[in-house]
Parts: C-alpha cells; sequence; structure tokens
C-alpha cells in the first residue's frame, strides 16, 4: 500500500465509531484479479436501497449471550433487508436503544435481529 486516503469526513469517536469509515488504498502494485478479487462498481448517489437485500459479512458474535466480546474466527455471510432508516431508528427505540442513522448509513435486518 502507497497511500491510504481517509474520507474527510470521517472522526472517531466513541459514540459514532463507524461515520464515514471508508478509506481508498493506493497501491505500488497492479491486483491481479482472481475469483476473490474483483473490482467493486460504486451505484450512484440518488440510488435508494430500502426494500433491496444486502450481504453483510464479518467476524462478530454469533450469540448475543456470549460473554467475551470477541467474535467468531469463521467468516460469517448473511443476506438481509434493507429497512428505511427512520424504521430502523424506531424498532430500536421500541426496545430501549437510543439510535442514530445518519443519512450515508443504511441499516439492514429482520425484525427478530
Amino acid at each position: 500500500v502507497n497511500k491510504v486516503k481517509l474520507h474527510p469526513n470521517f472522526r472517531f469517536s466513541a459514540s459514532h465509531p463507524d461515520r464515514y469509515d471508508i478509506a481508498i488504498l493506493k497501491l505500488d502494485k497492479p491486483v491481479k484479479y482472481t475469483d476473490n478479487v474483483l473490482p467493486v462498481c460504486l451505484p450512484g448517489k440518488d440510488l435508494k436501497y430500502e426494500n433491496m437485500v444486502g450481504t453483510v459479512t464479518g467476524f462478530g458474535k454469533t450469540d448475543p449471550s456470549l460473554s467475551n466480546r470477541y467474535g467468531t474466527r469463521l467468516l460469517q455471510k448473511v443476506d438481509v433487508p434493507i429497512i428505511e432508516n427512520g424504521e430502523c431508528e424506531r424498532w430500536h427505540r421500541t426496545r430501549g436503544i437510543d439510535l442514530k442513522i445518519f443519512p450515508e448509513m443504511m441499516c439492514a435486518g429482520y425484525e427478530d435481529g
């Protein structure tokens, strides 16, 4: 990696650690495309995602009752419906969670978790 360019609005804060958490990496050599390494095509800024299905991947916890703060060592993947941000905030509020979904964010998941 030759250069890392963080989003200009990124500011790490405990209250919103994931706002604008994106960066561009400039590589020192060309990427060799494979079945697992391909370019990403970015949509236009006005595309609405509500009622579409998104794929989420990560190493997070798979059981909320686990007391440790670590997730799994195996990469997880799930397809989830993308929901309107206001609906997502209301869902969280009914469960006592004060959450702000900012316009540059999206919310996805099922009503039962």
